[in-house]
């Protein structure tokens, strides 16, 4: 396995995963569901943070196949908290083929290299409330519940 910073090429093959992970999580809340043109959107929208120096996009590749992806960036909170210096991980997607052979902890391992990198007091992260094996994976990686985010869908 070998996880390196993701390239242009790679979106081709990270899309349909992460077009896997949101079919998954709008069975979960109907905020995940994608728009008709999601595909496409996401795709460019890949390529845009892939330019950013603040994000880094790590994928873990086996035999020349992407395993996995992980969207991570990192930015400073108003100076009013003693823990300002923020990752967040925004997705973490592996393809189901894949799961429970050490993927997963390969790829937060990735952010949390980048998160010392950037000096990053944190690492914060959301998980759906209905995504049971997600939490229980975040708790296993270390992570702990911090808060709770809740929603309004609006007419």
């Amino acid at each position: 396995m070998i996880i390196r910073k993701a390239t242009a090429d790679d979106i081709a093959q990270i899309v349909p995963m992460w077009q896997e992970m949101t079919a998954d999580h709008s069975l979960m809340s109907p905020i995940f569901a994608p728009t008709d043109r999601a595909e496409d959107s996401f795709a460019v929208h890949l390529g845009i943070l892939m330019t950013k120096a603040n994000y880094y996009m790590p994928v873990a590749e086996i035999d020349g196949e992407i395993a996995g992806y992980v969207i991570a960036s990192c930015y400073d909170l108003p100076d009013v908290f003693a823990l300002r210096r923020k990752v967040s991980l925004q997705d973490m997607m592996v393809k189901k083929s894949f799961r429970r052979k050490g993927v997963g902890r390969r790829l937060v391992e990735a952010v949390r290299d980048f998160a010392t990198a950037q000096k990053a007091d944190r690492i914060d992260l959301q998980v759906a409330v209905k995504n049971e094996a997600g939490f229980e994976f975040w708790k296993a990686v270390g992570f702990e519940p911090t808060m709770y985010n809740m929603t309004i869908i609006r007419p």
